[in-house]
């Protein structure tokens, strides 16, 4: 149990230092052109991802040690719905504008 938590806290401080690497990026390029700028979406990624932690921390607290498949499945389906989330925020604007601009390509 006790390598257990050692790797949780080690997983957890890689995921913090994701964090704050990734909110230091955008913090730098913020007057870089909106073209370019994908700071806005990064921060709304951060937030969901925050939002999400910390609904599931009570959730993952309330879940009997011994029922370890229940524990299993909250875990993996947090995982999935964090990671989601961040290539949603991050690449469905992208695709969105690379449709609409070859929209308004066909149209001129």
């Amino acid at each position: 149990k006790q390598s257990r938590w050692f790797i949780w806290t080690i997983l957890l401080g890689f995921h913090f230092l994701q964090y704050l690497v990734g909110t230091y990026l955008a913090f730098k390029i913020r007057f870089s052109s909106t073209d370019l700028q994908e700071g806005k979406w990064i921060s709304v990624a951060v937030l969901s991802q925050a939002q999400l932690l910390a609904f599931s921390i009570p959730v993952i607290l309330a879940i009997e040690p011994k029922q370890t498949g229940l524990e299993y499945l909250t875990k993996s389906a947090l995982l999935t719905l964090i990671n989601l989330s961040l290539v949603l925020f991050l690449f469905v604007p992208k695709l969105a504008r690379i449709k609409y601009d070859s929209v308004v390509h066909l149209l001129r």
